[in-house]
Order: C-alpha cells, then sequence, then structure tokens
C-alpha cells in the first residue's frame, strides 16, 4: 500500500507500508475516509503481515480480511486487520470498499457459510453442502471502526446456485451498488430481476446499521466499475451483439463494443435512462468509470479504428490501446473538488455527514466551527410549514411541525450527546402529536420551554453565548 503525491507535472511516492504472507496475498479493494486508509483483499500463507500489524492465523487457508492504516501526512502507521473465514474452508475474498466516516462497507464473493463467531446471523452461498464451500455468492457487509479495532455488524448475501463474482462497489449515502459477473442467470433468489446478461449492479442499503439487499439490474456482460451520482447509477461495461436499453436497441460494431449505461434507481425498482457505445470492428471494452460536473469519464481499451460517438480513435490500426472518453450529462450533480487554502482545508466540501478539517501547523488562536445553512434550512422549512398550516386548514387539515431534540440514530452514532432518546420513543412521541393534532410538537417534550427561553434571549445578548 503506497501514498503517491501529486505535484503538478511530477508525482512521488511519500509512503509504502509491506502487505505479505510468504505466499500469495492479494489488495483488491482500496476506501479512505478523512485520513483513514482501508485495504481488503484475501491471503494464502499461514499469517499476514500489514505494515506492523499481524493476522496471525489463516482459518480457512484462503482468509478474506480489511485492514486500517492511518495517514499522517509524511507517514502511515497500522491502525487494526481483521481477517474473515472459517475452518471448514468458508471464506470470502474482499473486492470493494467504501467509507462513510467510521463505517465502512465491504463486498466480495463468498464461499459455503460465514459464522461471524456466532455474533451475526450466518449467511451462506447458495448450493454450498454442509461444512464444504460451494458456489460463490455475492457477500455485502457493514463493519464499524472502533478506533483501534473493527468489528462487523450486519451481512446479507446475493445471487443463485452459479457464482457470482464481485468486482467493484460504489456508494452514494448510506446504499452501495455493487457490481460483477452474473453466473446464476435469472435465478437470484431474493431479489427482484429486471434484464438480461452475464453482468450485474446490486443495490443495497444500510438503513439503522441493517443491511438489506433490493433491486438487480443485469446488463449484457460483466460489469467492472460503477460510479453513484444523485439517483444515477453508472456502469462500465461491455456490449457483445445487441441488447435493448430503455426500449431502445443497440447493437455493437463488431466483436464486443465498450459500454456505459446510466441507471435511474427509483428505490425499490431501477430503470435504464441512456446506453452509449464506443469501439469498433474488433474487441472494445470500458472498464473504469469517474464522476465530475456534468461529464462522465470512462476509460478502457480499443483497437483502432474505434468510434466514441463521432469522434474517432484511427491509429495505431489493429493495435489494441487505452482509450478515455467524455460523454455529456447534464444529470450529474456538481463534484466540487479539494480546493485547499494554503494552511487550512476543509474537505469534502459540500461534505454529507463527515468532513476532515486540516488546521495550521501552528495554530495562534482558539478554532470555532458553525453550521449556518442547517440553522438556516429549519427556519426555512418552520417557516413553510406555518404558511402551509395556514392555507389548508380551513380544508380540514392538519399540518404537524416536529421538532425533534437527539435521537439516537445512525446521524448520531458514538456520539455522546444529553438527553438523547430512543428512535422508539420518538416515533411514539411524533405519533401521539399527529393523533392529536398538534401544531407544534417538541420531541420530546421537555424541549418546549427550554426552546421558549432561548427564543426570548435577545438578540444583542444571544450573539455572545456559545449555543
Amino acid at each position: 500500500l503506497a501514498k503517491l503525491t501529486d505535484a503538478g507535472n511530477s508525482a512521488g511516492f511519500t509512503w509504502a507500508q509491506l502487505i505479505d504472507d510468504g505466499s500469495a496475498a492479494f489488495v483488491e479493494a482500496l476506501a479512505v475516509s478523512g485520513n483513514n486508509v482501508y485495504v481488503g483483499g484475501d491471503f494464502t500463507g499461514s499469517s499476514l503481515t500489514i505494515g506492523t500489524g499481524t493476522i496471525a492465523t489463516n482459518v480457512s487457508g484462503d482468509d478474506g480480511y480489511v485492514a486500517k492504516f492511518v495517514d499522517n501526512g509524511g507517514t502511515a502507521s497500522f491502525g487494526w486487520a481483521k481477517g474473515i473465514g472459517e475452518a471448514d474452508g468458508s471464506t470470502i475474498n474482499v473486492y470493494g470498499l467504501s467509507a462513510n466516516g467510521p463505517v465502512v462497507y465491504l463486498s466480495g464473493v463468498f464461499y459455503g457459510t460465514l459464522n461471524f463467531n456466532g455474533t451475526l446471523p450466518a449467511i451462506t452461498s447458495i448450493g454450498s453442502a454442509p461444512n464444504l464451500p460451494g458456489p460463490g455468492d455475492v457477500a455485502v457487509m457493514r463493519l464499524y471502526d472502533f478506533g483501534t479495532a473493527g468489528s462487523i455488524t450486519s451481512a446479507v448475501r446475493a445471487g443463485g446456485a452459479g457464482t457470482d463474482y464481485v468486482y467493484s462497489m460504489s456508494r452514494q449515502g448510506s446504499t452501495v451498488y455493487v457490481s460483477g459477473a452474473n453466473g446464476s442467470g435469472n435465478a437470484w433468489t431474493g431479489n427482484a430481476l429486471t434484464g438480461a446478461g452475464t453482468g450485474f449492479v446490486l443495490k443495497a442499503t444500510d438503513t439503522g446499521g441493517n443491511m438489506s439487499t433490493g433491486w438487480v439490474q443485469l446488463l449484457n456482460r460483466v460489469v467492472i466499475q460503477t460510479a453513484a451520482n444523485g439517483n444515477g447509477v453508472y456502469a462500465a461495461t461491455t456490449l457483445a451483439n445487441t441488447d435493448t436499453f430503455g426500449g431502445t436497441l443497440i447493437q455493437s460494431a463488431g466483436n464486443t463494443d465498450g459500454l456505459v449505461v446510466r441507471l435511474a434507481d427509483g428505490g425499490s425498482s431501477v430503470g435504464v435512462t441512456w446506453a452509449r457505445t464506443a469501439g469498433g470492428l474488433y474487441g472494445d471494452n470500458l472498464r473504469a468509470l469517474a464522476l465530475a460536473s456534468g461529464r462522465v469519464v470512462a476509460g478502457g481499451s480499443v483497437v483502432p479504428a474505434a468510434a466514441f460517438g463521432s469522434i474517432v480513435v484511427d491509429s495505431p490500426v489493429g493495435v489494441p490501446v487505452a482509450a478515455l472518453g467524455i460523454i455529456a450529462d447534464a444529470a450529474i450533480l456538481a463534484v466540487a473538488p479539494v480546493q485547499p487554502l494554503e494552511s487550512l482545508a476543509l474537505y469534502p466540501n459540500p461534505a454529507h455527514a463527515w468532513a476532515t478539517l486540516r488546521l495550521p501547523a501552528s495554530p495562534t488562536g482558539p478554532l470555532q466551527l458553525f453550521d449556518m445553512l442547517d440553522g438556516a434550512t429549519k427556519a426555512a422549512l418552520n417557516a413553510y410549514l406555518e404558511s402551509l398550516r395556514n392555507r389548508i386548514e380551513r380544508r380540514g387539515a392538519f399540518v404537524v411541525t416536529i421538532k425533534p431534540g437527539p435521537v439516537d440514530t445512525p446521524m448520531t452514532e458514538g456520539l455522546k450527546v444529553p438527553g438523547m432518546i430512543s428512535p422508539e420513543r420518538a416515533a411514539a412521541e411524533i405519533l401521539l402529536a399527529a393523533k392529536d393534532k398538534v401544531r407544534v410538537a417538541y420531541v420530546p417534550a421537555k424541549w418546549k420551554p427550554i426552546m421558549a427561553v432561548i427564543r426570548a434571549i435577545p438578540a444583542p445578548i444571544f450573539k455572545h453565548l456559545n449555543i
């Protein structure tokens, strides 16, 4: 595992960490959250050295693993490592990682039955005989990083009687999209399938710490990589012969063409928005994706002459070359690059749930962070609901404004907030307020007098308070 620093016109390695088992160790997945770096894969040696850390035992003979390093800038330090495997040979090869704060999602192909030491419900690949790994299925897991250790908190499976192979995973919020090779045809168990082919995109959702799988979109050939933005899921894959996407028949120019498909995640269902091919008379493919504001950047290999729309790569004729193509798509939301100041930076910006603040090397004074957008948004919503209430109550409809205090949800996971209540209690009080047709309800009710006092504080005094 190595860190490469981009210096504009050149690049240099900043640090490197060894991952070795003396036999065959594989690094197949990488994710970054702040200065935490997570790697995943599998190993076949008797133990695995990860930087200065060690997984002492290979339980299955080919255990999967996830490990954490901390990027200290010019150096890296080992955080923790976790092996995944069973004594009967059941195991997982980790091929996808994505981190959202301390929550790390991982995906891979697993064989047999994973018991998680009895801490979670076991998952078993379809067609697996007792105590004998069988055909591989897709596994999606949620791992929580406690700082000095990582623990798997939820796991689900998907697939059919054949081997369904994972190639990559992307994420949008608490929803992940797993892609790969479909070896089970249309015979997946427990999922609604759309389309046909030997490639797939699977949706999985983290709801309150519990993973569940949703729709599966099958595509013509193996889906190597996906990228998500808003409700759009972009897939890099291959088209052989003909297929229909969104009601439009598309044919490859030759043996195979590279293909980018935009899927629309409709929650419980999925649809195809558009599909674009690139290639010529030979074997062409697209294997990588990146999203920028209004653009999809796709990479792969083509054999000239090959066409990307009206743009033709015409040489060297008959020789495979690497190629990049850009597809304009106005539906892509703004993707803001990191714009650090000389000594102070906040990234990503805009952020969702978590952000990293880089401080000056020698701060000269106290630092205060303010979430002005949160307060302004709540004030606007309160005014809107009040206006809506005045308009529709005369027609017999009612609007209840709920003003909750801290609730124990994934957003507050790991935080110690005074007065926090359970989701069940919050739900009960919200339903009671709706039943009683209360115009404004504080949840729990103790916040009503507290907020009345705060609202009564004059502005010249309030601005000097640390509230």
